[in-house]
């Protein structure tokens, strides 16, 4: 079952280019700190459109990105390139609030989920408050070149440990918004860059951010798989141990068709996925592996099988599969 999941994983964590945006700066605003605050105020006040090139493990993506204010908090809409006749293809996706509405053509399905983020991405740095980041993170800031016609900032981040990637970031002098972004190995060679090849910001951008197949005839609203259940309104709080210093729970999400539960940890910039389910006869015992910055173990923990997918090295993915304590991946009832 979790084999069988992975490209649907991936597709999910690569379909989330959707996010955010900055405010204005003040003259006060100079330490790395204060920028990485520039870049976190994001998504709710930014208008932009523009597009993004993402090269990584996996290839080049291309896509659209749009961002409107609203009421309601920012809408987002990612318009995706096609990438042949792969019945799967998601050719937009729309973000307000935590709902995610996917939209895939050859099937006419309008995938739908409540399930919120599971991890930042770009122009999004990082979820949470900067003291966090700045606990794992040593931040520094300086000039930068001139970038899709916008003077930037450099913010050169580097962990504290070597249980997370570098990244690199240059962003908007004048908003704040993050036009560029890489993640460094460990010898500082570049493993995944997302950038806006073209970007237009403020009264200009017009984005368009109502779905293109929007009331189409012959589509069907389809639940996502994967649902969420914590946190919900009123839960309590869970705080399962992690074995990486400085990473939290954030969701926990079930299947809708098997017993499969998706563990979501995240020191704000860096998430983990840990799926959790009962072991089946004849599995490999072990699995794992990198592509890109992504990477994957399993373990097996007794009747429960543990698999780890997530932006950190291979030496962490297997540490966090062998050492979670599988006990307390529950949720009072």
């Amino acid at each position: 079952m979790i084999g069988g999941i992975l490209p649907r994983l991936r597709a999910a964590l690569g379909c989330a280019v959707l996010l955010g945006a900055a405010a204005g700066p003040s003259a006060a605003q100079t330490t790395p700190a204060d920028w990485l605050r520039k870049v976190h105020q994001a998504a709710q006040t930014e208008t932009f459109s523009g597009s993004v090139v993402h090269q990584s493990a996996q290839g080049i993506r291309l896509a659209r990105l749009h961002q409107a204010p609203s009421a309601a908090g920012p809408v987002v809409r990612m318009e995706a390139q096609a990438s042949g006749d792969a019945r799967d293809d998601i050719a937009e996706v729309i973000r307000q609030g935590p709902e995610i509405r996917a939209y895939i053509p050859h099937r006419k399905e309008v995938r739908v989920g409540q399930e919120g983020m599971v991890r930042p991405d770009f122009p999004q740095l990082f979820f949470g408050p900067v003291e966090d980041v700045l606990r794992h993170y040593s931040v520094v800031a300086h000039e930068g070149p001139v970038f899709v016609g916008r003077k930037t900032k450099v913010l050169q981040l580097t962990p504290t440990d070597g249980h997370r990637w570098a990244l690199r970031c240059w962003v908007d002098a004048q908003t704040g918004l993050m036009v560029k972004q890489q993640v460094l190995g460990k010898a500082g060679e570049v493993m995944d860059e997302q950038a806006f090849s073209e970007l237009t910001l403020g009264r200009q951008a017009k984005p368009r951010v109502a779905p293109h197949h929007h009331a189409a005839p012959g589509w069907t609203e389809v639940p996502m798989e994967m649902r969420r259940v914590y946190p919900l309104a009123g839960s309590p709080a869970v705080r399962p141990r992690f074995p990486l210093a400085g990473f939290s729970l954030s969701h926990v999400f079930a299947s809708r068709e098997s017993p499969l539960t998706q563990w979501v940890f995240t020191d704000g910039i860096a998430s983990v996925s840990v799926f959790v389910e009962p072991r089946t006869p004849n599995r490999v015992e072990r699995e794992m592996g990198h592509e890109g910055t992504t990477s994957m173990a399993s373990h097996r923990h007794g009747n429960q099988q543990v698999l780890v997918l997530g932006d950190v090295p291979l030496a962490a993915a297997e540490l966090i599969a062998r050492d979670i304590v599988v006990s307390e991946l529950r949720l009072p009832k």
